[in-house]
């Protein structure tokens, strides 16, 4: 009986059938780091996700701010706070010394 057909009855299915056919076990090893890997990279993909909607927040604050301030919603976040801080530094001046 062909080596491949002992492992089908013996109920090994897809990868593990394989790494049979090519006549070779996966070390113990290998599995493990795959795993590791894999829970990295989830671990990963949900803290991006995680950032991706404080992104999305932030950018909808700062829409709100730069319409308080009379500002189009897409002006840069740069301009605007160069302009109050333009705005402090005049005032910090203007003011008498002591």
């Amino acid at each position: 009986m062909h080596l491949a057909e002992m492992a089908w009855k013996s109920g090994m299915r897809g990868s593990d059938l394989t790494a049979v056919n090519k006549g070779f076990q996966i070390p113990q090893s290998i599995k493990k780091n795959a795993m590791l890997l894999q829970m990295a990279l989830s671990s990963l993909e949900s803290d991006i996700n995680q950032m991706s909607e404080r992104c999305l927040e932030i950018k909808r604050t700062l829409q709100k701010v730069l319409i308080k301030f009379g500002e189009p919603p897409d002006t840069d976040s740069q301009e605007l706070f160069a302009c109050v801080r333009e705005f402090l530094d005049n005032f910090k001046k203007s003011l008498p010394r002591s």
